[in-house]
């Protein structure tokens, strides 16, 4: 039921976990247990979305038509930069966004998702301090892949914080998106107790040849 990987030597069972967590009341409102196969921008169209939410997912939910479907749910979300998405002008001219960052410290701007037509959303950007950009650098050099190096301009956009967001600009400053894309690491603090409280990372076991 739960395939992973598998080779001429051995076959590993893998599978995924998601899980909602309303931030208001603590409530995890929604869990699911999936083959390996369905990823997160696949999971991301089983949660349900109320009015007035405010979603706020990992960058592996990135995904434009759920971000309409929020939006058409008279929702808001928050979102940090996908690498290699576009950015348009409200006019529908491709923005140069590296080029943009490299004039300011601070940007504040209105530009359309992935297309001329594009999700109408506002970009908030600010540059971070070198030595943080530098780790980032070093920690993304050393996860990359032997078959897709990154780009330079991915290295390069690691000097801002980027974030997106369906709020009008004149609702909150990028302090306060930026504080409330933080609650997120809530997420990631239950999965690490779940991994290390249930040994749930025991049950990975990748097999010692992989060809």
């Amino acid at each position: 039921v739960y395939s992973g990987v598998s080779n001429k030597f051995s076959k590993v069972t893998n599978s995924r976990v998601q899980v909602a967590i309303d931030l208001l009341t603590s409530d995890i409102t929604y869990v699911s247990i999936d083959t390996y196969t369905k990823n997160d921008l696949k999971a991301c169209h089983d949660l349900s979305i109320q009015k007035g939410d405010l979603i706020i997912r990992d960058r592996g939910y990135f995904n434009i038509q759920n971000f309409n479907l929020i939006v058409d749910s008279e929702a808001n979300f928050i979102s940090r930069h996908y690498n290699g998405i576009n950015y348009y002008s409200t006019n529908g001219e491709l923005i140069d966004i590296l080029k943009l960052l490299k004039k300011t410290k601070n940007v504040k701007i209105q530009v359309k998702l992935s297309k001329p037509d594009g999700l109408l959303v506002w970009l908030h950007a600010r540059q971070i301090p070198v030595g943080i950009a530098n780790e980032r650098r070093r920690k993304a050099k050393a996860n990359q892949g032997a078959k897709r190096p990154i780009q330079k301009e991915t290295l390069a956009l690691l000097n801002w914080n980027i974030i997106i967001t369906s709020f009008a600009d004149y609702e909150f400053t990028y302090e306060e998106l930026y504080q409330l894309y933080a609650l997120r690491w809530r997420i990631e603090i239950l999965f690490k107790a779940l991994k290390s409280k249930l040994n749930l990372n025991k049950i990975h076991k990748v097999p010692d040849k992989q060809f």
